[in-house]
């Protein structure tokens, strides 16, 4: 029993840390504030940053179209 449970906690330990900021940027969060525009996170390429936009601009899950 000891070591299923031994087991199970490295396997949970693998599987939980995965590079999320890998990759292509694209949009994680979206936040309405109070004034109407819309706070938005985004992860990649080893970052992780946020900017405002008008919050019909992105959507969750939206590559960020920038040039590098």
């Amino acid at each position: 029993m000891k070591n299923i449970l031994i087991l199970l906690t490295i396997g949970l330990i693998f599987t939980s840390c995965r590079d999320y900021r890998k990759g292509d940027p694209r949009i994680m969060t979206k936040d309405k504030m109070l004034d109407g525009s819309c706070r938005y996170t985004w992860e990649g390429d080893g970052m992780r940053e946020t900017f405002e936009d008008d919050c019909d601009a992105y959507k969750v899950g939206d590559k960020i179209p920038w040039d590098k």
